[in-house]
C-alpha cells in the first residue's frame, strides 16, 4: 500500500477570498480575517499557503517576517488545517476524497479524531442496507460515495420497470435481474473501494436478519414492506445485537435509533396507538388487503434518501449526533421540511421506552 503524505500546514479547503480595495477577506463559516495591506507580495504568500507549508518553512522565511506574519494570523484564527505525515490513507484514497476531507476538516478539534481518522471510520465501516428500490438505490448510492467500506444489500425482489422512474442504480437491461446483483454491479464500477454483499433474501422476523445485524456498525431500514412489521422486526434484532438503527420511509427519516438510549421506529406505533386505539387494528387490515401502489418520483426519493445518507455520515463520521436520534424528520407537500419529536414511549412493543430519562446523544 502506498501511503499518503501531506504537508503539515494548508489553507483550508472552505476558505473563501475576497479582494477588497489595498485588502484581502478571508472567510470561513461565520468567521473572517482581513488582510491589509495586500499586494503582490502577499499575492504570492497565500499560494504558498494554499500549496501547503511546514512549520517554519525556508519559504515562510525573510521577507522582512511579513510571510510568517500572515502565516501566524491565518493559523491562530484557523484558516489553516494540518495534516500527519502519515495519514494511513491510500494515495487514491487522498484523491478521491479530497473534497471529504475538507468538509470533516472542519469538524476538527484539539482533542477531537483528525479528519483523516474519520475517513478511516468510514472506510471500515459495515452498513447492512434492507431495501434496495426507489430510495434504498440513492441511498446506497450516497453511501458508496461518502466512502462507506462495506455494503451488506438486502432485498428478494428483481427489477422492474416501474422501478425506474426513481431508481438510480438501474436501467432497461437490469430489467428481471436481482435487485441485489445489479445494484453490486454498479456500484462496484462507480466505487470499486467499496465491498458490496448482496443478499436475495426476505426479512420474515428479527431472526432471519439476526446474523447480518450482528455484524454491522449499523443498519438501515429502506423497505416499507409488510406495513410496521419490517419497522419491528428490524428494531427487535437491532435491540438484541445492540446495534444502531436509521428507517427512513417515504418522505421522512427516522428516528435513528440507539438502542437502549433513545426511542425506536415502534415508539411512533405507540403514540398513534395511545391516540387512537383501534390503530393497531386498522393497519391489520391493511396487511390483509392487496398491496396498492403509491405514487412516487425520483426527487422524493433522493430527497429522503440524501438526508438519510447525512445522518449515517454524521453517525460513522462522528460528526456530531444525528438530527433524527429522538426525532423524525418529515418533508411537507410545500417542499419544506420539518423536525418532530418522538421521545421513547413505555407502551413501545420493542424498546419499551427504554431511554427516556436521558437524550441519547450522549456518547455521541
Amino acid at each position: 500500500m502506498t501511503t499518503g503524505n501531506t504537508t503539515a500546514w494548508r489553507l483550508r479547503g472552505r476558505v473563501q477570498l475576497l479582494p477588497m480595495p489595498e485588502s484581502l477577506v478571508l472567510r470561513l463559516g461565520q468567521r473572517t480575517l482581513r488582510i491589509a495591506p495586500f499586494a503582490e507580495r502577499e499575492e504570492q504568500i497565500m499560494h504558498l499557503l494554499a500549496e501547503g507549508v511546514t512549520d517554519g518553512e525556508h519559504r515562510l522565511s525573510g521577507d522582512g517576517g511579513r510571510a510568517q506574519e500572515i502565516f501566524n494570523l491565518c493559523r491562530d484564527a484557523g484558516f489553516l488545517e494540518t495534516a500527519p505525515s502519515d495519514t494511513g490513507l491510500t494515495d487514491a484514497d487522498l484523491a478521491r476524497y479530497d473534497r471529504t476531507l475538507h468538509y470533516f476538516s472542519e469538524f476538527e478539534t484539539a482533542c477531537g479524531p483528525s479528519r483523516h481518522e474519520r475517513l478511516r471510520g468510514l472506510l471500515g465501516a459495515r452498513v447492512v442496507v434492507v431495501g434496495s428500490g426507489g430510495m434504498g438505490s440513492w441511498l446506497l448510492y450516497g453511501l458508496a460515495c461518502c466512502g462507506v467500506g462495506e455494503l451488506v444489500v438486502v432485498d428478494p425482489d428483481v427489477v422492474e420497470a416501474s422501478n425506474l422512474n426513481r431508481s438510480i442504480l438501474f436501467d432497461e437491461a437490469d430489467i428481471g435481474r436481482p435487485k441485489v446483483e445489479a445494484a453490486q454491479e454498479r456500484l462496484r464500477r462507480f466505487a470499486p473501494r467499496c465491498r458490496v454483499r448482496p443478499v436475495q433474501a426476505t426479512v420474515t422476523d428479527a431472526g432471519s436478519i439476526a446474523g447480518l445485524v450482528a455484524e454491522a456498525d449499523l443498519v438501515v431500514g429502506a423497505a416499507d414492506q409488510p406495513v410496521w412489521l419490517i419497522r419491528q422486526w428490524l428494531a427487535e434484532a437491532c435491540r438484541a445485537a445492540g446495534r444502531p438503527l436509521l428507517h427512513p420511509s417515504g418522505l421522512r427519516v427516522g428516528p435513528f435509533y440507539l438502542p437502549g438510549q433513545s426511542a425506536c421506529p415502534m415508539c411512533e406505533w405507540a403514540v398513534q396507538a395511545e391516540a387512537s386505539p383501534d390503530f393497531p387494528s386498522v393497519v391489520e387490515r391493511l396487511r390483509r388487503l392487496p398491496r396498492g401502489t403509491s405514487g412516487s418520483l425520483a426527487p422524493w426519493a433522493s430527497v429522503t434518501a440524501s438526508v438519510a445518507t447525512m445522518e449515517v455520515l454524521r453517525y460513522l463520521g462522528r460528526l456530531g449526533p444525528p438530527v433524527t436520534v429522538n426525532a423524525l424528520w418529515e418533508w411537507r407537500p410545500d417542499s419544506t421540511s420539518a423536525i418532530r419529536p418522538l421521545r421513547p414511549h413505555p407502551g413501545c412493543p420493542v424498546c419499551g421506552g427504554e431511554g427516556r430519562d436521558g437524550t441519547g446523544q450522549e456518547d455521541l
